[in-house]
């Protein structure tokens, strides 16, 4: 054991990553389920509003292709696990009042 008796922290990365899929609402209401100390999401610009949403090109996580910010409609887009691209304000709706945001 450390002889550091400093305090640490957990931080959710992404929402709960293994337990939900990442950077949806589904997976940072289970980070809070968890008990964890603070949630990190990642934010892009696409029309005028804040989405989160870690990667530039969609391929990765959704049934879309190309890059994030070039997407005509970015609420339209299905993630792998069937939810849709959380905007920052549902996000930080759901945390308020319950845990910090990075």
């Amino acid at each position: 054991m450390s002889e550091n008796s400093e305090p640490f922290y957990i931080i959710g990365h992404r929402g709960a990553a293994g337990e939900a899929f990442e950077n949806t609402l589904e997976g940072f209401e289970r980070a809070i389920e968890l008990g964890v100390d603070a949630i990190e999401l990642d934010i892009q610009e696409n029309a005028s509003q804040l989405w989160v949403f870690h990667d530039p090109g969609l391929e990765r996580l959704s049934d879309a292709t190309g890059p994030f910010r070039e997407h005509p409609d970015p609420g339209s887009i299905r993630l792998q696990d069937g939810s849709r691209i959380p905007t920052l304000k549902q996000v930080l709706d759901l945390a308020w009042a319950r845990i910090p945001v990075n």
